[in-house]
């Protein structure tokens, strides 16, 4: 990679750090609901990111971030591949997205045996890619790592559960004009062909895995 594409991509890393994190208002859940979750628990929202609108186009569903809930002292926070992997404090998370607008759902694998034990593993996990960046080409590595590919490969890895079915990008829609935006801002560009064969998990076919249960999703539905 020459110096110039090198730092065309650190300016886009910055550009799509700065659009994650606009509007960090928190706002806070009720805490009845909160009564409701457990750790290991994924929390999904559509955030307000430049490539949210994207990821609606090519999968069909406003659901465009993931996380896993997580308690620490008493406070809960998400575990999530932002830039770079890191852990948010729960108001902080769900005030970055549209309206506040959350679904919970549980591994089913949580709700019995050894639950303690299964929830350390899995946040343990997850806490190896702690700092690695954030995959803005959606690739299927571990070099860099997007929000549904670290609660995937954190579980797969930890207990041998798939949360999701696995696609190829020539599976999704590819028409729409955020989409094509963005496979020309972060591909086309700088010399890239988009493979159509690459993996990728998406936060809709996540949340779509028999492996979950809901357990919560905020009234109204997502503007």
């Amino acid at each position: 990679m020459t110096k110039k594409i090198a730092s065309r991509m650190i300016v886009l890393t910055v550009a799509l750090l700065t659009a994650f994190t606009l509007s960090l208002t928190a706002q806070a859940l009720p805490k009845p609901v909160e009564a409701l979750f457990q750790e290991g628990d994924l929390i999904f929202q559509r955030s307000q990111s430049s490539q949210a609108q994207a990821i609606y186009e090519a999968t069909g569903s406003h659901w465009t971030h993931v996380g896993m809930l997580v308690k620490e002292s008493g406070v809960w926070k998400v575990y999530e591949a932002i830039q770079p992997v890191t852990v948010t404090g729960l108001d902080r998370w769900v005030g970055r997205g549209v309206s506040g607008h959350v679904r919970v759902m549980r591994p089913k694998i949580l709700e019995s045996g050894a639950i303690a034990e299964n929830v350390r593993k899995v946040k343990k996990a997850m806490a190896t890619y702690f700092g690695k960046s954030y995959d803005i080409f959606f690739e299927w590595s571990d070099d860099k790592i997007y929000c549904s590919e670290l609660v995937y490969k954190s579980y797969e890895r930890a207990l041998g559960v798939r949360l999701g079915d696995i696609q190829q990008w020539k599976d999704l829609n590819l028409e729409g004009p955020a989409v094509k935006k963005l496979i020309h801002d972060r591909l086309t560009k700088y010399g890239k062909e988009l493979d159509l064969e690459q993996l990728i998990i998406t936060p809709v076919a996540q949340m779509e895995s028999n492996e979950l249960r809901k357990i919560y999703e905020s009234p109204g539905s997502i503007p």
